[in-house]
């Protein structure tokens, strides 16, 4: 899970900063600042899934958290990887 955190931040950091520099622009404080919460939603997910056990309950508004996380994630990474292929 780690491995693929890490893959996919890769992967999105990669598509943000190919995508900043095929302006001719160096990348600006807009992709600065997504990298760097990239990497603290990263941070987060590991450190959330380690605290998870396969017997643990999550309450309602927990997993619909998790849920809308990965749907917002997931769309970025759509979107950004249609601009750029």
């Amino acid at each position: 899970m780690q491995d693929e955190n890490r893959r996919l931040q890769e992967q999105i950091i990669k598509i943000l900063t190919e995508n900043s520099s095929t302006t001719g622009d160096a990348p600006g404080d807009e992709v600065d600042m997504a990298m760097g919460e990239l990497k603290n939603i990263s941070d987060h997910a590991t450190e959330i899934s380690r605290m998870l056990t396969p017997d643990m309950e999550l309450e309602a508004w927990v997993q619909s958290k998790i849920t809308k996380a990965a749907d917002y994630i997931s769309s970025v990474h759509d979107y950004l990887k249609g601009k750029s292929g």
